[in-house]
């Protein structure tokens, strides 16, 4: 079980989601990125999993989920993209929200995040 503590602002497009494991210890346990900057492209470059994944984000407001060994990197091709990077997440956890407001949010109670096992590529169809 992981308990989300806090979001860091790395810069304009990359946060920290720092959580806290059951023992306590914090870590950087999701990396929100806009991959549309030079910069975010280069912070990737050398991650395996998030270089395949980003070669194949050729499509507007298309996403992945590239988990690694520690953490799950959240990228966007551009910042639509990160948005929605976030909300197949959450609707991956179950969440659902209707409208807003909290009367038509479903949140289900506390669990363990399930992180993806491999990565996942996303593309917007119309």
């Amino acid at each position: 079980m992981c308990k989300l503590n806090r979001i860091d602002q790395r810069d304009e497009s990359a946060y920290a989601i720092v959580a806290s494991s059951a023992g306590g210890s914090e870590t950087n346990a999701m990396i929100l990125i806009d991959a549309s900057s030079g910069p975010q492209r280069r912070l990737l470059s050398g991650k395996p999993a998030c270089s395949a994944a980003l070669a194949k984000l050729d499509a507007e407001e298309s996403f992945a989920l590239a988990p690694d060994e520690t953490r799950c990197y959240f990228i966007g091709r551009d910042r639509t993209g990160t948005l929605y990077s976030v909300y197949h997440f959450l609707e991956q956890q179950g969440i659902r929200w209707y409208a807003p407001g909290e009367r038509d949010e479903v949140v289900p109670g506390p669990k363990a995040a399930a992180l993806p096992s491999r990565p996942l590529v996303e593309k917007r169809v119309l």
